[in-house]
């Protein structure tokens, strides 16, 4: 009888049968793929609400609830955040509340600082990131009360 190479022999078949279970052949675990779609509809619902601050909600999901590394967190929320947007966009222009003029202007600013921040990321150390992340997030929470 052959040996499993896959078999750990520190625990039980039972345990062993389980963690089969558990993970996927990419070794994703099942939880993990279930928090994916529960993660963007929380971020498609806040970015639909709020309008914006969908990728803050994203950075954060992905790093504590998907175990995301810090700044493949921040690049995969620009992504979902670029999938989000025109659905929340087109609800916002039915309804008439786009300001043409104010988003082209800022937009072009946008652009360049989007290149800047992309180039930064690459010399930033995560825990900086964190950092500036956090303080952004208190100034920005400061600046809704005040």
């Amino acid at each position: 009888r052959q040996k499993n190479p896959l078999k750990n022999p520190t625990i039980s078949d039972t345990e062993q049968a389980l963690s089969g279970i558990m993970l996927s052949e990419s070794g994703e675990g099942f939880m993990k793929k279930f928090l994916k779609p529960l993660c963007g509809l929380a971020i498609g619902v806040l970015n639909g609400i709020f309008g914006a601050g969908g990728g803050v909600i994203a950075v954060f999901f992905l790093e504590k609830f998907l175990d995301t590394e810090p700044k493949k967190a921040h690049a995969a929320a620009v992504l979902i955040i670029l999938i989000v947007t025109p659905v929340s966009l087109f609800f916002y222009i039915k309804n008439g509340y786009a300001d043409y003029k104010t988003a082209v202007f800022a937009a072009l600013g946008g652009a360049v600082g989007g290149i800047l921040g992309a180039k930064l990321l690459n010399k930033i150390k995560t825990s900086v990131l964190h950092g500036i992340f956090a303080a952004f997030l208190l100034i920005a929470a400061y600046r809704m009360f005040a």
